[in-house]
């Protein structure tokens, strides 16, 4: 039986630097704890920012050679989350996923974006189905597990795990609409464990995602 650690940390948004070094902490101290994979939260590098352009990262580049040789020295699988440059336009809401020999196994490109999300991210389009060893698990991004058929699919694919590096965040505009966001983020986190019979690894931030503390489009 692998042991799995999410690594939940507080993202200062757009300060690269502070976030890349929590990053790093996380991965050591889930390393230090015995486990095999640790899961960062989505954007984990920078959260969001009006000119996302300013923080985009080249996959690979600086910042995954920092993060790979953390895994490496940790010999532990890494998934992190960041926004990756797109030569054909806005970034990818992305996550790479590191081997523990420090190698970069996989990036995911965020398929389901939220509400204007689309506005200022590309839109990505493969699944990604990625053996660990232990596991063959399914990557996806925060409102990517909103659409049941989807993660179906990974698991019709041969998915044990799930993976799910999120932002889902509680802002005063949720509270406006009624809308119960702590309450539904994990109860929508035991369903789909539940409808599809494997085990559901969320990662997901701690306090505000952007500068403001409300999503912009809120």
């Amino acid at each position: 039986m692998a042991t799995i650690a999410v690594g939940q940390m507080r993202v200062e948004p757009g300060k690269v630097d502070a976030n890349l070094g929590t990053m790093l902490a996380l991965i050591a101290e889930a390393s230090g704890r015995g486990a095999e994979l640790v899961v960062l939260p989505e954007l984990a590098l920078t959260g969001l920012i009006d000119d996302m352009q300013a923080v985009v990262q080249q996959i690979p580049g600086a910042t995954t050679e920092k993060l790979c040789e953390a895994a490496r020295d940790g010999g532990i699988w890494t998934v992190a989350g960041m926004p990756e440059a797109n030569p054909a336009g806005g970034p990818f809401n992305a996550a790479v996923v590191i081997s523990p020999a420090g190698e970069i196994a996989a990036v995911y490109r965020k398929i389901f974006l939220y509400l204007q999300e689309a506005e200022g991210f590309a839109c990505g389009r493969e699944a990604c189905l990625l053996d660990l060893g232990f596991a063959r698990v399914g990557l996806t991004i925060c409102y990517d597990y909103i659409f049941p058929e989807y993660l179906r699919r990974l698991v019709l694919g041969g998915a044990e795990l799930l993976l799910h590096p999120t932002a889902w965040v509680d802002t005063q505009a949720c509270r406006d609409w009624h809308y119960p966001a702590a309450e539904a983020y994990r109860a929508q986190c035991l369903v789909r464990a539940l409808e599809n019979q494997v085990f559901f690894a969320s990662a997901n931030i701690i306090g505000p995602w952007d500068a403001a503390a409300g999503l912009p489009w809120s």
